[in-house]
This record gives C-alpha cells, structure tokens and sequence, in this order.
C-alpha cells in the first residue's frame, strides 16, 4: 500500500519531525464511519506511558481531532449520526451536539484545539487541521501529551502541532485530490 500511496510516506515523515521536536506521541487522524481512526502513529523520545495504537478508533466527541474532522457538518448531524453514547468520554466528561459544534466553530477559528484529560485523565491533546487545496479538513495531526506538560510547554506544543499540519497540508495542496 504504501509504495502506491506517497501521500502516506509523506505523512509518515512529517509524523516523524513532529515526534522528535517534541518528545511526544503524535498522530494522523482521519474520519472513518462517525469514529476517529488513528491512521498513523509516532512517538517521541519523551513520555513512553501513552501510546496511539494504529487502527484504533475513538468516539468524535473525546477526541481533539474531531473538532476539525467533523467541519461543516450541522448540530443536527451530529445529533443524527453519531451515537448518543459516545457523548460521555471514558473520563466521566459528558458533552452534546450543540456543545461539540460550538467547539468545531471556534477551533476552526483558533486553528488549533487543546482537550485536557478528555480521553484519559492523565492525558492532553494538541490538533490542527489538514486541509487539501480547498482548505477542506481531510485530516489532523494530533500530539498527545502528558496532562502535567501542557501548561508548561502549551505555546510550544501548539506551534509544532500547526506546522506539521500547515507541512502536510502544503503536499496535499499540489495534489488533486489528496486522501489517506
């Protein structure tokens, strides 16, 4: 697959420059049947507690990645496609449809978004946005970082995690039509 795939090398290498800036455990997240897939997975030479399994998939209302992945859909959508269930995290945290997309619109405004122990207690994520030649989200790069970390290194974490996104999304600007 990925000998016909160069977009995912691509991603492969971006994921790799992230997680050595950092330290951290970074991500490619895509959308995949109203669940966020892990489609690609790094880790840094820092924090070896927290893992992403490739593969995996997650409720969109805990993940940062979903803020962006779920773009132009409406609160009704929401409502209508994705679980009622999946509205309460792992951590006990329950949110709502209106609640999810007011955070997709002001992540789309921000350019980033931050959870905080949203997914596991202990952890915090950092995700943006790539976007093809459209600027239509087709992914986001998400870094997952230890809780007790994010206030400390928050602007750090924020910039690297941007520019990764702002990288890939460059490579897929001079495609036709970019998927992973």
């Amino acid at each position: 697959y990925e000998r016909s795939a160069p977009l995912i090398r691509q991603a492969k290498d971006v994921l790799v420059d992230l997680a050595n800036a950092t330290g951290e455990v970074c991500e490619l997240d895509v959308l995949y049947d109203w669940k966020q897939l892990i489609l690609l997975s790094r880790s840094g030479r820092g924090h070896r507690y927290c893992s992403a399994v490739e593969g995996s998939l997650f409720p969109l209302p805990s993940t940062a990645a979903a803020r962006f992945l779920l773009e132009g859909y409406s609160s009704a959508d929401l409502e209508r496609f994705i679980p009622q269930a999946d509205y309460t995290a792992s951590t006990g945290i329950v949110s709502s449809p209106a609640q999810l997309h007011d955070e997709i619109e002001q992540a789309g405004k921000q350019g980033y978004w931050i959870t905080r122990a949203l997914v596991d207690p202990y952890v915090a994520c950092v995700t943006a946005a790539v976007r093809n030649r459209h600027l239509r989200c087709i992914g986001a790069i998400c870094l997952v970082v230890p809780l007790q970390e994010i206030d400390r290194r928050e602007a750090e974490y924020i910039a690297a995690t941007t520019k990764a996104a702002a990288t890939l999304s460059g490579i897929c600007a001079l495609l036709e039509n970019p998927t992973f």
